[in-house]
């Protein structure tokens, strides 16, 4: 079905820095100049205000791209290694080449951010692309398409739109390379198609996110974090804040604080906020409904808008919301008293994507650092670690695997070649037949 776009790649145009750098260039350009269409679109999708989408969407895809177009041209470089003492007179490399067609599958939560990111990453190190975008965000789905058609030859870049139908035949194909973001349901279902092909792949997933909370913080400015960070996009986000757990001494403190922070951003009135998204589809809504109706929580929404209000309430690690990633506006809060017994409860699940910590005591903060695992996360606040290209974003565990953002897109799409260059002088006879008093000169040397 695409063999177009192999033909493409073998022509070996794509391997040359300038296309890269004009092809980058090309996209930032169209990017630019459809900003405004790309920002309505993501309104209808997700009911995204034009601030949201300009700083989790275009403008963060404009930085990673930007980084790219500045950096291209030294991560192409071989990068020279040091040569051990066995291979005298040599010189060690690393080259980096395309790994070929490249699979792209986006999500509809971020539907611009996750399909144009991952297509610099790829484009940067030299691939063909194809990208299989949500049929949830179809209004973003119409914009990314009509962008790549206005800039590039679908043997280069092909979009590919709609739902399950095209999802079969578009998994039917075989990829030199699948970068996958999404749920880990489907995340397994790609990982399986791969696996069987011997497809190299890297899966961003999800997961509970956890946020705590110690005492010794500044209240408000914690709250306004991790609302934000929490109810960005409804909070719709795979690195969302999905509960906190809340040193019990200060909980009513900072429910309070919690609350005037939503009135704050999103004024009394919420669900009719312009700055306030809704729910993506009513399969969403649904579950989303069906957990508060679990927690018992007076319910503020409606199902002809798609809208949630944000629901705050005290839970515990056995409540109905802790056993599934939330992935929308509740925000469990668990109390505890000893920092020992979150860390060990903590241990006992999955791997999150991300974790959060607020506290001024350094080590308090350690501590947690030291002995949780998590993808990425942040101290003191909530989901900006994705903002710097210079930190690679990815999971860990059942949060998936794999890293991009910055230079770590350019690797991740790249395949590693190492290459030992060795001179014809001298030529060393310790290595060859008869081996006879030859070990203890090895011995010696190899310490």
């Amino acid at each position: 079905m695409y063999d177009n776009l192999r033909e493409f790649y073998k022509s070996n145009i794509t391997r040359d820095y300038e296309f890269r750098i004009e092809a980058l260039k090309k996209l930032r350009d169209e990017i630019i100049k459809y900003r405004d269409k790309i920002n309505e679109a993501l309104y209808k999708d997700l009911g995204k205000s034009d601030f949201e989408s300009e700083i989790s969407e275009v403008s963060f895809s404009l930085i990673e791209i930007n980084y790219l177009i500045k950096n291209l041209k030294k991560l192409m470089k071989n990068k020279n290694v040091s040569t051990s003492i066995i291979n005298f007179r040599s010189k060690s490399y690393i080259k980096y080449e395309p790994h070929g067609l490249v699979l792209i599958i986006s999500p509809w939560n971020y539907p611009f951010n996750l399909s144009i990111v991952p297509l610099a990453g790829a484009i940067a190190a030299g691939n063909v692309a194809v990208i299989k975008t949500s049929s949830s965000s179809k209004y973003t789905s119409l914009i990314i398409e009509e962008i790549i058609l206005n800039i590039f030859s679908e043997d280069f870049v092909k979009v590919e739109k709609g739902d399950i139908g095209v999802n079969e035949r578009v998994m039917n194909e075989k990829y030199d390379f699948i970068f996958f973001t999404g749920g880990k349901v489907t995340g397994k279902k790609v990982y399986e198609k791969a696996a069987l092909d011997l497809t190299p792949i890297v899966l961003e997933l999800g997961g509970k996110s956890p946020c705590i909370v110690d005492d010794n913080i500044d209240l408000k400015v914690a709250a306004n974090r991790i609302v934000w960070g929490k109810f960005l996009n409804c909070g719709q986000t795979c690195v969302a804040v999905d509960y906190i757990l809340c040193k019990r001494s200060i909980y009513q403190e900072l429910y309070k604080e919690l609350l005037r922070a939503l009135e704050e951003f999103y004024g009394k009135d919420i669900m009719n906020s312009k700055d306030y998204g809704k729910i993506v589809n009513v399969k969403e809504y649904n579950r989303l409904i069906n957990i508060l109706i679990k927690e018992k929580q007076e319910l503020i929404c409606s199902r002809e808008d798609l809208k949630i209000a944000p629901h705050i309430f005290l839970a515990s690690f056995d409540s109905p919301s802790m056993k599934e990633e939330i992935f929308g506006p509740i925000l469990p809060i668990i109390l505890y008293d000893d920092i020992d017994d979150v860390i060990e409860e903590l241990n006992k699940k999955d791997v999150s994507l991300a974790l959060y910590v607020f506290s001024k005591n350094k080590n308090f903060v350690n501590k947690v650092m030291k002995n949780i695992s998590f993808g990425g996360g942040c101290v003191n606040d909530t989901i900006v670690h994705l903002s710097n290209p210079n930190l690679p974003f990815g999971g860990n565990g059942e949060s998936g695997f794999g890293k991009y953002h910055g230079k770590y897109s350019f690797y991740t799409f790249s395949r590693s070649k190492s290459i030992l260059d060795k001179n014809y002088f001298p030529e060393i006879m310790l290595r060859y037949p008869p081996k006879k008093d030859k070990v203890s000169i090895i011995r010696k040397l190899m310490k």
